[in-house]
């Protein structure tokens, strides 16, 4: 919706959008107070509200696990914007600046430059090619002002997204593969694969380290969250470009199988 936006301001919004205040104060619109079970001690207003803020988050799974996606997006466009105009505007959501610049594809931009032929290599690397190459170079861009010519701006805003995508990717793994584990449990098995150094580990060992645009970067500074970052940079140009099924799939490659070392 911001395609402007920088990294710090999206977060502050998504913050104000998923805090349990607001989750509570769409459940008491919905009335879901009329349906849910509660101990004695869960009737005061401050355990209510976590209460209910908690139900909105499972409600919104039992739609995404019945229906998919499409269905738990439909719900929050639903609930969250009342007024129509945001629903439309919800709905309709612009292309990535870089994909507005070129709707068909920007891979004619190869020819004249070192950086995207550099990337290429990468593709045929992962066997993924990019509609759009241009959003691969971005994600691998550590600093870069918005009127950069090739990337128009560095891979923060991606980054951003990235974090959700993964987290969102192996939450639904999880769930999944354990049935019978409780939450405490699968937060644990998340949490082992969504860190800084697995991440980062995993972006070495896919061999992008090469790729990405740091030469801007002390060596001292290069730790596991930088590199992470690039990680889920790269992931978010990949759903940006190719879609969250592309995501799922290399996440079930490179991360799911390390459950082995954690479980």
């Amino acid at each position: 919706m911001f395609g402007r936006m920088n990294e710090g301001e999206l977060s502050k919004f998504r913050s104000l959008l998923v805090e349990n205040a607001h989750l509570a104060n769409i459940a008491k619109r919905l009335e879901i107070e009329d349906f849910i079970l509660l101990g004695h001690d869960d009737w005061k207003p401050a355990k209510l509200d976590h209460a209910l803020a908690n139900c909105v988050e499972a409600i919104l799974a039992a739609i995404y696990l019945d229906g998919g996606y499409e269905s738990a997006e439909q719900f929050v466009t639903s609930i969250f914007f009342e007024e129509k105009d945001l629903q439309q505007v919800w709905n309709n959501l612009p292309k990535h600046i870089l994909q507005e610049r070129a709707p068909i594809g920007d891979r004619l931009l190869i020819n004249d430059s070192p950086r995207l032929q550099q990337l290429v290599k990468l593709e045929e690397q992962l066997g993924l090619q990019f509609t759009h190459i241009s959003l691969l170079a971005r994600a691998f861009t550590c600093q870069a002002d918005d009127d950069d010519a090739l990337t128009c701006g560095d891979n923060e805003r991606l980054e951003f997204l990235g974090d959700s995508i993964v987290k969102f990717i192996v939450s639904d793994l999880v769930f999944r593969h354990f049935p019978d584990h409780q939450e405490g449990h699968l937060t644990l098995l998340r949490t082992s694969l969504v860190n800084a150094q697995t991440q980062a580990n995993v972006f070495s060992e896919l061999g992008l380290v090469k790729f990405i645009d740091d030469s801007s970067v002390p060596m001292m500074q290069r730790n596991y969250k930088f590199y992470a970052n690039f990680f889920e940079a790269f992931l978010a140009a990949v759903y940006v470009d190719k879609g969250m099924e592309y995501c799922v799939d290399m996440c079930k490659v490179v991360l799911f199988p390390r459950l082995e070392v954690f479980h």
